[in-house]
């Protein structure tokens, strides 16, 4: 019979650490410590004071955050600081430790109240005794008083503040505010309602979370009451989903100008008659949206005749109104007292009389007039062979991140009216041309939409030119491509045309030079080639960002595709009034200089990225990175010439002047 290996015999904490001053010593005296091998009541002294020195730590982090937006500009070689934080103050620690803005400026406005404003919580801190969660506690909510008072807050509390949790802290914090200024409640709130917002992102589950902060407390819940009235109303009228889906569909038609026009019977009128339905996830190319399986079911897996597995529509088919439908087609006609019921007699709904309410009504009148066409996504970027069904490349929202290849092909079917653009992309997915397409798919219905500048947005197909002639897939979805190909015949050839025309001879037009504004060509092509603001700590697309002279136009710098760049509009005036410099030492590097003499570079995203190795084989049986050719791209250093732009080149440096990638927005700012 095996037995149990004993346990070795701990190793004694040789001092009490409790005793240690937060700082050098302690940190030497913990590194000298294996947390593994030491008994578990100790473990608990070692997490007392790992909290103590992190607390530390994290305020030399802030004080050192903080020192590069006092600094004084140009103030390179010497020690000159500035008494208040300026416009600027957080973009060098922006741009060297890769954050957002809006968390650069969250990060040093806390670390200025931190050191300046209430110098109490940063003595704590760095003397082990208070964490940052405490201390963001005290100085969130005692923004609304003044210095002198925020600081008797702070020297009541801050005694016990490690001894109580953040949520009791809070509430201690408001009593205290209350009790030195009775007015605190009043002026918090006005200040936070001066700071209302809205935001809108992207989850981990790729679905979509639209929020507004800090509004006005009575028109939040008046709209809460008006949705939630409307929804109950659809479901006195016939509508079996679930409440919440039916405020869902309420909540963004009201923003997305599905309702734009109507009045409240409707609107109700109009959920009943178009519930949403998720689009099919497994649909092959961009005619398969709308097609129907062998049993009658959609791609969705939803019978057309039954409208859905939790939808009940009075008086037809999930795709039709009530003012679709004719006076004999057992719905409601335009007189408005008719009775219908559903295809499969779920319901028997009447319509409401002139006089009555939503509230009251068991079922809305007939729409006498369209719903408006919601509004679309401002961009899409999509692969050629994407569209088609060739891979399964995830499509790009500009702004908002990536959504799959079947939900960006059904996308695309609602966007017919969308300004299209092409996108020819050398080995390596960078663009080297672009131009418009004219040519759109052929719509399942054969209707045309006309183009609506202010909701309809962009297109962008990007493409090699080898997947014009390349017809492979895998051959289950043989069938698939083809018939996608077939459906996309027009754009296709259009392409094909580009294609031979293209002469990428951007870099020597000149047709614009003498002109302050560039011609619409030219914007579109500075807009597809720098894809986002050229800053390094940027997302904000290129479509919504500022055209920028590198060399002023009133320096008699030219209207040239070489002269002109895409920064945002905060980043335009971070060059122009924030004492950054902007250069271009070669074609695709775009550098910033610092006032502090940092130098930090930026590169467009491929238009086509290179596609993730999923295999788990060892590295050194891995093939070469790079492009799609073996070859390595060129990287973003510093160095003129680049090592990688050597075809024969075998030194290798490293790049520590240029950040990564930039990640998914963290503070859920939006990208308008």
């Amino acid at each position: 019979m095996s037995t149990a290996a004993p346990s070795p015999s701990p190793v004694p904490v040789q001092e009490e650490l409790t005793s240690v001053p937060a700082g050098a010593l302690l940190a030497r005296l913990l590194e000298d410590v294996d947390v593994e091998q030491v008994s578990g009541h100790d473990t608990v002294e070692l997490l007392l004071a790992e909290h103590r020195l992190w607390c530390r730590q994290t305020a030399r982090f802030l004080r050192a955050v903080l020192e590069t937006g006092l600094r004084r500009p140009f103030s390179i070689d010497t020690v000159e600081r500035v008494n208040r934080l300026g416009e600027f103050a957080a973009e060098e620690a922006r741009a060297a430790l890769v954050w957002s803005r809006s968390r650069a400026e969250r990060t040093v406005g806390f670390a200025f109240d931190l050191f300046y404003r209430l110098p109490l919580l940063g003595e704590a801190m760095m003397a082990g005794e208070l964490d940052e969660a405490r201390a963001r506690a005290f100085i969130d909510w005692t923004s609304g008083l003044d210095s002198e008072q925020a600081y008797v807050v702070c020297r009541q509390l801050l005694p016990d503040a490690s001894r109580l949790m953040v949520g009791e802290l809070i509430d201690r914090i408001k009593r205290a505010c209350l009790a030195v200024d009775p007015a605190w409640a009043e002026k918090t709130y006005k200040a936070a309602v001066r700071t209302r917002r809205v935001r809108g992102f992207l989850g981990p589950d790729g679905t979509g979370t639209l929020a507004g902060y800090s509004q006005p407390a009575e028109r939040v819940v008046a709209a809460c009451e008006r949705i939630d009235t409307l929804a109950r109303a659809c479901k006195r009228a016939g509508d079996r989903r679930e409440i919440d889906q039916i405020r869902s569909d309420l909540y963004l038609g009201m923003t997305d100008g599905t309702f734009e026009g109507l009045a409240e019977p409707e609107i109700i009128a109009h959920v009943l008659a178009h519930p949403y339905t998720i689009p099919g996830a497994h649909a092959g190319g961009i005619i398969a949206q709308g097609t129907e399986r062998a049993d009658g079911s959609g791609l969705d897996g939803n019978r057309r005749d039954e409208g859905g597995p939790d939808v009940a529509i009075a008086g037809g088919s999930g795709d039709r109104g009530p003012s679709d439908r004719g006076p004999g087609s057992g719905g409601p006609s335009s007189g408005g007292h008719g009775s219908g019921t559903t295809g499969t007699g779920r319901a028997n709904v009447h319509a409401p009389t002139e006089s009555s309410s939503p509230a009251d009504s068991a079922a809305p009148a007939a729409v006498s007039k369209p719903a408006g066409r919601p509004w679309q996504v401002p961009e899409l970027r999509v692969q050629l062979a994407t569209l088609l069904g060739c891979n399964g490349e995830p499509a790009e929202v500009p702004g908002w991140g990536y959504v799959p290849a079947w939900l960006a092909r059904h996308i695309l079917t609602q966007m017919y009216g969308a300004e299209w653009r092409y996108a020819i992309c050398d080995d390596n997915g960078r663009v080297v041309d672009g131009g418009l397409v004219t040519a759109r798919p052929m719509a399942p219905d054969g209707v045309r939409v006309l183009r609506d500048n202010r909701r309809d947005g962009i297109v962008e197909l990007a493409f090699r030119p080898e997947d014009l002639t390349r017809a492979d897939g895998e051959p289950r979805r043989a069938a698939t491509v083809a018939g996608a190909a077939r459906a996309c015949a027009p754009v296709l050839e259009e392409l094909a045309v580009a294609l031979k025309l293209s002469k990428s001879n951007h870099e020597t037009t000149v047709k614009y030079a003498a002109r302050r504004t560039p011609g619409a060509g030219l914007r579109r092509w500075i807009q597809q080639r720098d894809r986002r603001c050229v800053h390094p700590c940027c997302r904000v697309p290129a479509t919504k960002a500022d055209q920028d002279h590198r060399v002023g136009f009133a320096h008699g710098g030219p209207t040239i595709v070489t002269n002109l760049s895409a920064p945002c509009r905060h980043d335009h005036r971070l060059k122009d009034e924030g004492h950054w410099k902007l250069t271009a030492p070669r074609p695709g590097l775009t550098v910033w200089t610092s006032p502090l003499g940092r130098r930090y570079g930026s590169r467009p995203p491929p238009a086509i990225p290179r596609p993730i190795d999923a295999r788990t084989q060892p590295d050194h049986d891995r093939e070469p990175t790079g492009g799609s050719n073996g070859q390595p791209e060129s990287c973003d250093c510093l160095l003129t010439p680049c090592p990688h732009d050597q075809p024969d080149a075998v030194a290798e440096h490293v790049n520590d002047s240029t950040p990564p990638e930039i990640e998914m927005l963290d503070d859920g700012k939006p990208p308008f």
